[in-house]
């Protein structure tokens, strides 16, 4: 829109930041006329490329489907970008985050429920692989993978990692 508003109406290519646009934008046209419109387009544009990047990032779980017919193009474009596609999603996250755009967001994470949360979060991220080296650590043969024995291990991991993050919380 702004390539048609600019060409049909014979604008400025850009706003020109002299003295007279950084005192009163508002009176300048071209600025009225395009820059606003183009500001705000961009805007949408990018939250929209945005989204459907960090969706494809997502789309490696249909991977997993045997059923479903093999493309080395496919294959070979999602092993290439998911992680960068991933990592732009989620910095346009924490920008917005961070800016406080949204306005649901902002007072959801500065709670103090989610505070709370935030720190038992990163207290089990500093424990768990403690737990899980000593278990490692403690085997003296090899050890087969089966269903039952992997949820044992994985909710005693949990569990002690849970414990040590609320002691590491409540500073016992």
């Amino acid at each position: 829109m702004p390539f048609l508003v600019t060409y049909l109406n014979k604008k400025a290519a850009l706003v020109t930041f002299y003295i007279d646009v950084l005192v009163t934008p508002r009176a300048n046209d071209v600025f009225n006329s395009v820059y606003k419109f183009g500001v705000g387009q961009s805007t949408v544009v990018c939250w929209a490329i945005v989204s459907v990047q960090s969706a494809i990032a997502m789309y490696g779980a249909l991977f997993y489907d045997a059923s479903r017919p093999y493309s080395a193009m496919e294959a070979g474009l999602f092993a290439g970008f998911h992680r960068f596609f991933w990592a732009l999603g989620m910095s346009a996250f924490i920008i917005i985050v961070i800016f406080g755009k949204v306005p649901i967001i902002n007072p959801l994470l500065s709670s103090k429920v989610m505070i709370s949360l935030g720190n038992l979060v990163y207290g089990l991220v500093l424990v768990h692989p403690i737990y899980q080296y000593w278990g490692l650590g403690s085997l003296r043969r090899p050890e087969y993978l089966q269903y039952y024995s992997a949820i044992l291990t994985g909710a005693g991991d949990i569990f002690l990692s849970l414990i040590t993050a609320l002691a590491h919380l409540f500073d016992c």
